[in-house]
Formats: structure tokens, C-alpha cells, sequence
């Protein structure tokens, strides 16, 4: 390190001057001096770790820089970086490396169906590393269900059947998000109260319905049938009897 560099780390402000030898154009003498404070001071600062990747970044050495950043942004995730001379392309590295260095995060829900399933939902936030299904293990009501189920864009569903016997109103859910051959790439915990449970729908038997309606319906026949025969009987002339003579007529 030039005597110059070293005076200056002395002083107690070596990022600071490690940037300002950024912004002057030097990114070559601001990447030594990031450097050298970087081995020297086993807390690896924040600042000195930002300046290093973005005189890596200048000097086109764009994956070294990547690396940098995910060193910086796995421990800061919302760093703001003002640099006004980067490139378009620039920034888009190095929002991509903060993005695949944001903790997987998984969001856990649960929901009744029917008086008989549950819904299980799990979301993902954060950088997915290929993560492709999601490996679970709901336990509640003395019992466990164990399941695997893709990942659909961040989201991955199942349906858990739940006998109507069984007394469930909370589950404790675990399990890891997985990549395509298995590897385990974070895990996931959490504990999820459920709603009020569906009341089960008590069927009708349909051969007593099909009865109902049929006796039902003998009824209202029988009860037209002598109602029609009253009117009938009420409206009707007395019949000529026997002797083949006219009955009563009442005529008034």
C-alpha cells in the first residue's frame, strides 16, 4: 500500500477516502485502499464493502462485483447506493444481486373448505435460488399430514382432509423450500389459528322425499276429488227415484 493510502487509513477515515477516491475517477487506488481496511478490521464495514464492489463494478470486473454486493445486501437488504456515473446496465446488476440476496421468507395460511378439508397456503418472498416445491408438515388435533407441493410462481397450495370427528382449530406447520432435485434451500415454521369450521349439511333422504311428495300429492287428489264431489252433491238436482218419478225441485 503507497505510504499516502496507509497515512490516510491511519487517520480513521479510510472508506471515506476510499470514496472520495471513487468519485474522483480512481477506482483502481479506491479498490486498494477497500481492500487493505477490509483485511485489516474483521467487522468487514459496510461502507468499505460498497466502495470495493463499486470500483470492481468501473473497473469491469462485473461478477467479482456481484459478489461484493451480495456480501453488502445479505447484511443490509435496503442499502441506498448513489452512484449518478454508473450505467443503466450497472444498476441493473446490482438490483439483481440484491434481489437473489433478500432472505427467503414464507408466509403460512390455512383455511376450511368444508366441514371435512382444509386449504394450506404457502408464500414465498424474497429471492427464490430455484426453488421449485415446498416440502410441509401440519400437526393438530393429535394427528399429522405430510405433504410436497410445487411451487406455482411464489405460491404453493394443498388441500388436507380432515375427519368431521376430529376437534381442529389450530395447526403448527414446518417444513424447506426445495430446489428441483431436493436440496434444501431455507426452511420455514410457524404456527396458524383457524376460522370457524363449516357446520356439516344434514342430507335429505331422497326415497322419504320422493314419499312425502307422493302421499303428499295422494292427499290434495283425495281432498279435490271430495271437495269436487260436495260441490257436486250441493249443485245437483235431487236424481228421479226408482219409480221413474221426478224428485223434489226447488225452483224459488
Amino acid at each position: 500500500m503507497a505510504p499516502g493510502l496507509f497515512l490516510a487509513w491511519m487517520a480513521g477515515a479510510p472508506c471515506e477516502d476510499a470514496r472520495r477516491l471513487h468519485e474522483a475517477l480512481s477506482p483502481e487506488r479506491a479498490l486498494e485502499m477497500a481492500d487493505h481496511t477490509l483485511g485489516l478490521d474483521r467487522s468487514r464495514p459496510l461502507e468499505c464493502l460498497e466502495v470495493r464492489a463499486l470500483a470492481l463494478l468501473v473497473l469491469g470486473r462485473g461478477e467479482d462485483a456481484r459478489g461484493v454486493f451480495a456480501e453488502l445486501f445479505s447484511r443490509d437488504p435496503d442499502r441506498h447506493i448513489d452512484d449518478p456515473s454508473l450505467s443503466p446496465q450497472m444498476w441493473l446488476l446490482i438490483e439483481a444481486a440484491r434481489d437473489a440476496s433478500r432472505p427467503l421468507l414464507a408466509q403460512v395460511s390455512a383455511r376450511w373448505l368444508n366441514p371435512a378439508r382444509l386449504r394450506l397456503d404457502i408464500g414465498l418472498d424474497g429471492a427464490l435460488r430455484g426453488a421449485r416445491a415446498v416440502r410441509w408438515r401440519a400437526v393438530g388435533g393429535g394427528l399429522a399430514f405430510d405433504g410436497v407441493s410445487p411451487l406455482i410462481g411464489r405460491s404453493a397450495t394443498a388441500t388436507i382432509a380432515v375427519g368431521t370427528e376430529v376437534a381442529l382449530d389450530a395447526l403448527g406447520v414446518s417444513g424447506s423450500v426445495v430446489a428441483a432435485g431436493g436440496a434444501m434451500i431455507s426452511q420455514l415454521s410457524a404456527d396458524v389459528l383457524l376460522g370457524a369450521r363449516p357446520l356439516p349439511v344434514i342430507a335429505v333422504d331422497e326415497d322419504d322425499g320422493v314419499r312425502w311428495w307422493l302421499w303428499g300429492g295422494l292427499l290434495v287428489v283425495v281432498a279435490a276429488a271430495a271437495t269436487t264431489a260436495s260441490a257436486v252433491a250441493l249443485s245437483s238436482p235431487e236424481p228421479p227415484d226408482t219409480n221413474g218419478t221426478i224428485g223434489r225441485v226447488d225452483l224459488r
